[in-house]
């Protein structure tokens, strides 16, 4: 699983395939080429032949899409047949009728008749694919990198990070939900304590008002005279330097 997951995300990154789209169509691809006999490598030939192909050649994510599930087929058949190769597959990419025969190293009325015959088998699929991944491969990573694809590099980042991260900030997020649910089911459990504490509260803070009233009350009736004693002090001493300059004047 670890290594059919690493292959989808490294071509979803590599040709800016949205990964909840390479996932769905990696894994329905591999269904049939290990049912054929076939192994994982093997569907990460085929899956990234295509993309590379189809994305080179100005196709779309839905032009590879039903070329993938084309392919799904021929595994699933257990051979190559014109109709997939002429039509679901040469329709969304140009060329793949002759792409083809070259693989084999056979001219494309050869490679009609041994349609024809049920001669071509998956092996050539195969062989066809790691052929187009060459010849296509880097014409299609150039216009990955390209300035205008820059909104798919960032939203391919973006799906990576919450395959990487979603399941740990949903963790993270259930623990806060949990402890916001056990906190109000406390309070529903204990709804006359917590009304009880909250009146004793309001009335404490009545109370503590009250006191503080009172304190400052006394506080006056305590330091008042000596605050007054003092200012008449200062009057005093002002009134006895302003007279002393006058005389001096």
């Amino acid at each position: 699983y670890n290594e059919s997951l690493q292959s989808m995300l490294d071509i979803s990154e590599k040709f800016l395939i949205p990964q909840r789209v390479a996932i769905k169509q990696f894994t329905r691809l591999k269904a049939s080429v290990v049912g054929a006999g076939f192994s994982t490598e093997d569907t990460t030939k085929v899956f990234e032949g295509m993309a590379a192909a189809i994305l080179a050649t100005g196709g779309s994510t839905h032009d590879l899409n039903s070329a993938l599930v084309a392919a799904a087929q021929v595994f699933s058949k257990g051979k190559v047949s014109a109709e997939e190769l002429r039509q679901q597959i040469g329709e969304r990419l140009p060329g793949a009728f002759t792409i083809f025969a070259d693989s084999m190293g056979i001219s494309t009325k050869e490679l009609d008749k041994m349609l024809e015959r049920g001669e071509v088998d998956l092996t050539n699929f195969v062989t066809f694919s790691e052929s187009i991944f060459k010849r296509y491969s880097g014409i299609a990573e150039d216009l990955a990198d390209a300035p205008e694809r820059a909104g798919q590099r960032l939203a391919v980042q973006l799906g990576l990070a919450e395959i990487k991260f979603g399941g740990f900030l949903q963790t993270i997020g259930a623990f806060f939900q949990d402890w916001g649910t056990d906190m109000v089911r406390w309070a529903n459990d204990n709804e006359d304590s917590i009304k009880r504490s909250i009146a004793e509260f309001a009335i404490w803070g009545e109370e503590l008002i009250v006191i503080f009233q009172e304190t400052a009350k006394v506080m006056v009736g305590i330091f008042g005279p000596v605050f007054e004693w003092l200012g008449g002090l200062i009057k005093d001493m002002t009134s006895t330097i302003y007279e002393d300059i006058l005389e001096v004047q």
